[in-house]
């Protein structure tokens, strides 16, 4: 195992650094398969890290280190000059190591930034280098790249978010010569959130399945008899029961699934690794509630049986490296030195030969199999070539399928050989003899469309029936939402790591998100102002908190702050402590937030140290100190000082919700209208709506600093 060390500047020397930091990451090269050495201008990144192709896994995924032309249409083969380039290919192995991407698309962008750089630098007569950046320099990049044709906005967004990243680094690698303050513009894609109209409509029913596609998956899952159909239709069974992408279920054990009880309940276990970022986990289905479960129980049994062929040839391999695989029948041929065409052509399960030449050039030529004996006579091969052109073939990799979660090709549930259920005029099907596949997104889509024709389904118009895999968990997703269940939950089984991940996957409509709302809120309640959404059981962890507190922000109840929640009702009324919420009586401080009682926790250290600064200025005499310390410093440090006893004392559980009293009567506000009551009572006017203002407030500080309300 290779210890990573980072990279730390020894001295200021930037052109010193750029050489201390290629010598540091140059080795590193060594851990790349695939690539040749590290002055190789075009890597290939195949098993680099966790980066892997699961639908072409034996094509060369490239990194090619070569200039930035705007015409997209064609690869500008010049490579990037000296010594910008061997600080690209540096960085690029830096990121591979400490970011571990998990495909090619993220060295690939960090690329791109490094070509711009580039252009940038020489337009304005600089070295390829980047000590030589400046302010000036990223600005021209930064609005190249927000101005580049043929890219949408999205990319737009990530290229200038990793421009700042990859700032940021430099300097603090010491590979810049002058220090400097610099943040490029990010301009995040527009979301349309509107809810009604035909735009959203269109939106949404490309979305997500209709009815008639659900039922066609249904109707396929119970017509079908043949392997070839059986597979889509098991792993369609299992992607419309509960929320996951096509590339976790193609990645599940053959061992995923069993029976438990908890709590009295019989309930049925899917073991699951999430791609959005979650854990591994465990799905639970309730016996007594879940009807889906003899469906997923099926689909198991139907892809269990189909893939064991796959997974005895794969065990096979694993236990006789350096040999190839043969069936029962044809064991005979290991024997022998010299294979007739014909035999070559029974391992191969292909068509048996009628014109050498043709055989040779479709079978033996692409598998660098040399043929022996003269034209016309008996032509015949070497076993041993046959057995190294095949063992070539086996996956990178293997016997690992899934480097991440270190799955074999003998564990995968989906695995399938070669030329599984393709068929030819000499078999029926024609699964390979030698070699097994993995499971990809591109296999199941064509056997999906394949079950659909061959069972007669069509779409509504009478067209080809074709689903993506995505609408599946996006009318899952939106289903659930439209049931009014969490969307913490939501995420939890749909493996995703933030709340806002579920954006993309909510296609309610307007009149789904009215009546929601309305249900959840008790009677007489009101959506904005007020934390009436939800009664939240007692959270257990401090990452509960955050999911109920983030679940309440998005909708709309409350605003987040650094330090808590804001109840403020904007709509009666504007915000009165514009970002000074610990002194507002409509924030709340929840116990349970790790990073919001850490700014808690600052902010009395900075007041305490602005007291003790101000007493030192007191004892010297400085005028107007004395209010300064009693109206202001002394009532924040108190309210911070009850603040954290409450959030330190275990006896107020998590979740608990400190509602804040006003903040001191000096408050600008308070001291404002004071004056206009003045100023109105020596002009003879009334000032009993200012004086009902103050007395209000004066009302609000006599409630008890850090009382813990639970709403």
């Amino acid at each position: 195992m290779i210890q990573y060390v980072p990279f730390l500047p020894l001295a200021s020397d930037a052109a010193r650094n750029i050489e201390a930091f290629i010598a540091q990451w140059r080795p590193l090269t060594a851990e790349l398969p695939c690539t040749e050495s590290f002055d190789s201008d075009n890597w290939d990144l195949r098993l680099a890290g966790e980066i892997q192709d699961r639908a072409r896994p034996s094509h060369r995924l490239g990194l090619p280190f070569t200039k930035f032309t705007p015409d997209n249409r064609r690869m500008e083969r010049r490579v990037l000059d000296q010594p910008l380039r061997d600080i690209a290919k540096a960085w690029t192995l830096k990121h591979l190591a400490e970011d571990r991407p998990k495909n090619i698309g993220s060295p690939r962008n960090l690329l791109e930034v490094w070509r711009r750089l580039e252009v940038g630098l020489l337009d304005r007569g600089l070295t390829s280098s980047p000590e030589f950046i400046t302010p000036d320099v990223l600005d021209e990049v930064n609005l190249a790249i927000r101005m580049a044709d043929r890219t949408n906005d999205s990319r737009k967004y990530e290229l200038c978010l990793l421009l700042n990243r990859l700032v940021d680094g430099l300097q603090e690698s010491g590979l810049v010569r002058t220090r400097f303050n610099w943040k490029g513009m990010t301009v995040k894609p527009e979301s349309n959130f509107n809810r009604v109209g035909d735009e959203f409509d269109l939106k949404r029913n490309k979305m997500l399945l209709t009815d008639h596609e659900m039922a066609s998956v249904g109707y396929g899952f119970s017509q079908a008899e043949l392997p070839q159909h059986r597979y889509p239709m098991a792993i369609a069974a299992i992607l419309a029961g509960q929320p996951s992408r096509i590339g976790e279920l193609l990645d599940l054990p053959v061992d995923c699934a069993f029976d438990d009880e908890k709590g009295g309940e019989k309930l049925f276990v899917m073991r699951w690794r999430p791609e959005k970022g979650g854990k591994p986990m465990q799905k639970e289905f309730v016996y007594a509630t879940n009807p889906w479960i003899p469906n997923f129980k099926k689909a198991i049994a139907w892809l269990t049986e189909i893939s064991e062929p796959a997974r005895k040839m794969a065990k096979w391999y694993e236990d006789n490296p350096g040999k190839i695989h043969l069936p029962e029948r044809l064991e005979y041929l290991r024997t022998k030195e010299w294979l007739e065409l014909k035999e070559v052509a029974d391992i191969l399960q292909v068509n048996p030969p009628k014109f050498v030449s043709r055989f040779e050039h479709k079978y033996l030529f692409s598998r660098k199999m040399p043929l022996y004996g003269e034209k016309g006579g008996m032509r015949k091969v070497r076993f041993e070539d046959l057995e190294r052109s095949v063992l070539a073939d086996l996956p990178p990799g293997f016997p690992v399928m899934n480097r991440a979660s270190g799955l074999k090709y003998s564990e995968a549930l989906c695995l399938l050989r070669v030329q599984e259920f393709k068929g030819t005029r000499r078999f029926d099907t024609s699964p390979s003899n030698v070699m097994i596949q993995a499971p990809s997104y591109q296999r199941f889509k064509r056997a999906l469309d394949q079950a659909f024709d061959d069972l007669g389904r069509t779409n509504m118009d009478g067209g080809l029936l074709r689903i993506s895999t995505h609408k599946f968990r996006h009318r899952w997703c939106t289903a659930a939402e439209e049931a009014g269940i969490w969307r913490w939950f939501n995420n939890a089984m749909s493996g995703r790591l933030k709340i806002s991940q579920a954006d993309a996957y909510d296609h309610m409509t307007a009149d789904h998100v009215h009546k929601v709302r309305a249900e959840l809120l008790p009677e007489g309640g009101r959506l904005f102002g007020e934390i009436l959404a939800f009664t939240p059981k007692e959270p257990l962890y401090a990452h509960e908190v955050e999911r109920q507190i983030e679940e309440l922000g998005m909708l709309k109840a409350i605003v987040l702050t650094p330090f808590g929640i804001c109840i403020n009702d904007f709509v009666q009324s504007p915000c009165e402590y514009h970002n000074d919420c610990l002194n507002c009586g409509n924030h709340d401080c929840v116990k349970g937030l790790p990073a919001r009682t850490e700014n808690i926790r600052k902010r009395l250290e900075l007041q305490e140290k602005a007291l003790a600064g101000a007493r030192i200025a007191l004892e010297n005499g400085d005028y107007g100190v004395e209010d300064h310390i009693r109206q202001t410093l002394e009532p924040n440090v108190q309210r911070l000082r009850a603040i954290v006893q409450v959030l330190d004392d275990p006896r107020f559980p998590l979740g608990t919700q400190i509602l804040l009293a006003h903040g001191p009567d000096g408050h600008p506000i308070t001291k404002a209208t004071q004056f206009r009551i003045e100023t109105r009572k020596a002009q003879g006017l009334n000032t009993a709506m200012e004086e009902s203002m103050l007395a209000s407030r004066a009302q609000a500080l006599e409630f008890d600093l850090g009382s813990p309300v639970d709403l």
